[in-house]
C-alpha cells in the first residue's frame, strides 16, 4: 500500500494564501493544511477551510511576526530564530538554549494546540512547525513529547532529524517540491517516484500572491505552485501509479489500530 498526504503549509499567512491553499483542495491534490494559529486571519482561514472540507493541522510557529510579542525567544529577532539560522547554515556558534528557554518554548507550543482547539472545535489533525526546527534536536524532543501529550501525530524528516521514535508520523517526508520556474506536474511526480511503502507526505505551498510580500522566499512561486496542484494531470498520474490520497486523521486511525 501506498498512500500519500500532500500537505499545504501556510494556512492564515495571509487571505491570499489560505484562498490559494482551499482552491488547491477543492480542485486538486492537497489532503492536509497547516494553520499559523498565532495570525490575525487564523480564525476566518481555518473556517473557510474547514468550510470545503479540507483537514487542518497546527504549523507550529516561533519566528513570524505573529510571534513577536510572545517572549524574547519568539519573533522574526528573537533567540529561537537566530540559534536556528547559526545551526542550519553554521555561520556561527549560538549561544544555545537555556532550559528556561525551552521550558518557555514548550509553554507556547502547549498554547497554540490550545488556541487551536479554541478556533477549530477540535484538536489539530497533526503538528509540523514553520522553519526548521529540526536543526535543533533538543527542539525535535520537546515537539515529540507535546505530541506524545496530546496524542497526535507529527511530520518527521528522518533525512533531517534522524530516526523517529514516536509512531504517528508518515514513514517519509517529501520536500523537494517548490515554486520553481520547472515546478510543473513532472517536478511533484518525480517526487513520489522514488519507491516507498506505507504513507509519505509532500510538502507545498500553494496560494495567490500576497500584495505586498511575505517574509519568507515563496511568495512569489505559490501561484505557480497552485497551477500544477490543480492541473488535472497530476491527480490522473498518481492514480496511475497507484497512489492512494490520504489525511493526518486518515494516518492515525490506521496507526491505531
Amino acid at each position: 500500500m501506498r498512500a500519500l498526504i500532500v500537505n499545504a503549509d501556510d494556512l492564515a499567512y495571509s487571505p491570499e494564501v489560505s484562498a490559494g491553499i482551499c482552491e488547491a483542495h477543492v480542485r486538486g491534490v492537497v489532503t492536509e493544511t497547516t494553520a499559523l494559529v498565532r495570525s490575525p486571519y487564523a480564525r476566518a482561514s481555518i473556517a473557510q477551510a474547514q468550510a470545503v472540507g479540507l483537514s487542518v493541522g497546527l504549523h507550529l510557529d516561533l519566528v513570524s511576526p505573529f510571534v513577536a510579542d510572545r517572549s524574547a525567544c519568539c519573533g522574526p529577532q528573537g533567540k529561537f530564530r537566530r540559534e536556528l539560522f547559526a545551526r542550519e547554515f553554521k555561520t556561527t556558534v549560538g549561544p544555545g538554549l537555556t532550559c528556561e528557554d525551552l521550558i518557555g518554548i514548550r509553554d507556547e507550543i502547549c498554547g497554540q494546540i490550545g488556541e487551536f482547539a479554541a478556533l477549530a472545535g477540535r484538536l489539530p489533525s497533526h503538528l509540523d512547525y514553520h522553519y526548521g526546527w529540526h536543526y535543533l534536536p533538543e527542539m525535535m524532543a520537546i515537539y515529540l513529547m507535546v505530541a506524545e501529550q496530546y496524542a497526535v501525530p507529527v511530520r518527521w524528516g528522518a533525512a533531517y532529524a534522524g530516526h523517529n521514535p514516536y509512531r504517528l508520523a508518515p514513514v517519509d517526508l517529501r520536500d523537494r517540491f517548490t515554486g520553481r520556474e520547472d515546478a510543473g506536474v513532472e517536478s511533484f511526480l518525480s517526487t513520489v517516484d522514488e519507491p516507498w511503502e506505507g504513507v509519505a507526505e509532500v510538502v507545498c505551498h500553494p496560494g495567490y500572491t500576497t500584495p505586498g510580500g511575505l517574509p519568507d522566499p515563496y511568495n512569489g512561486g505559490r501561484e505557480r505552485e497552485l497551477r500544477t496542484l490543480t492541473d488535472p494531470r497530476l491527480k490522473a498520474g498518481l492514480a496511475e501509479r497507484g497512489i492512494e490520497l490520504v489525511t493526518y486523521d486518515w494516518l492515525k486511525t490506521e496507526l491505531s489500530r
